[in-house]
């Protein structure tokens, strides 16, 4: 669940940063196995006629382009919740008196 403290401050909950990080790995899957789908030949996503097509140079480009962009968001999606959870962490110690 996510709000606003009184400060303004930006407050979002674990279960939306695990949703966040799911949702990421799906298109990079997503993206993938398209890629995937292109270099072997096998009917590419988006065509009216469901034909079977060879390996399309710029269509596997472009594809590529699409997994390497999801594999990118999905990192920094990745790695800006493990530093919210690092200082999570932080912060129970500091609570705790360590």
């Amino acid at each position: 669940m996510s709000g606003t403290t009184a400060a303004g401050e930006k407050v979002t909950s674990l279960e939306g940063m695990i949703d966040a990080v799911e949702v990421s790995m799906d298109v990079y899957e997503s993206e993938l196995g398209e890629l995937f789908n292109i270099a072997n030949g096998g009917v590419v996503a988006g065509t009216d006629d469901g034909e079977e097509s060879t390996m399309d140079i710029s269509l596997a480009t472009v594809q590529t382009t699409k997994v390497q962009l999801a594999q990118a968001t999905s990192e920094l999606i990745k790695g800006t919740v493990d530093n919210a959870v690092k200082n999570i962490a932080k912060l129970g110690q500091k609570m705790q008196g360590g």
